[in-house]
């Protein structure tokens, strides 16, 4: 005699187990859409390795720009590839590409900026840089002097419209507490 479909949704009083390939599956009734899987667990074959996060990465050792330059002219004076790679212990191979980029290397070496930096920067225009790198190193300069001779001009006219010297006083108070929390912040 044939079951028919609904018996097969019925609950089983009891749940079952059956095997599918090397898992053990329990099912409550026999149309379960969700089964607690357990597998089988086997013991590891070899030790786990090293996690990925406790030993340190290996830094890249780079030569500074300034060291290239000793590097390009001790070339310059006539020593092979090998010889100089021996004294400054780098590869042959390293020496060729230092040489292929000297032009580069040379260019970035004659920009002011940090000498102890590894990589070549792109060319530009030199008095851009020697323009940009004044106003570096003087616009706290040049702010305090542009802001001195606005003051003082401002202070002037005010002290000649001014008709009492007590509100005069006033302002030179005012005006340099205001310099002092407003304007000196931004000069260094």
């Amino acid at each position: 005699m044939r079951r028919s479909a609904a018996s097969s949704l019925v609950s089983l009083s009891r749940p079952f187990r059956f095997n599918l390939s090397h898992r053990a599956v329990f099912c409550t009734n026999l149309r379960s859409a969700v089964c607690e899987i357990s597998f089988s667990a086997m013991a590891p074959k070899r030790a786990a390795p090293f996690k990925a996060g406790t030993l340190p990465k290996r830094k890249r050792n780079m030569m500074t720009i300034a060291d290239k330059m000793k590097l390009l002219d001790i070339l310059k004076e006539g020593r092979t590839f090998a010889t100089v790679a021996r004294h400054f212990s780098v590869n042959e191979s390293t020496v060729r590409y230092i040489k292929k980029y000297e032009a580069n290397i040379r260019k970035t070496a004659v920009i002011p900026f940090n000498k102890s930096a590894k990589r070549v920067v792109t060319a530009r225009n030199t008095t851009i840089i020697c323009m940009e790198a004044a106003l570096d190193t003087h616009a706290s300069i040049y702010l305090s002097i542009y802001l001195s001779i606005y003051l003082s001009i401002y202070l002037s006219i005010y002290l000649s419209l001014s008709l009492s010297l007590s509100l005069s006083i006033y302002i030179y108070i005012y005006i340099y507490i205001y310099i002092y929390i407003y304007i000196v912040p931004y000069i260094h």
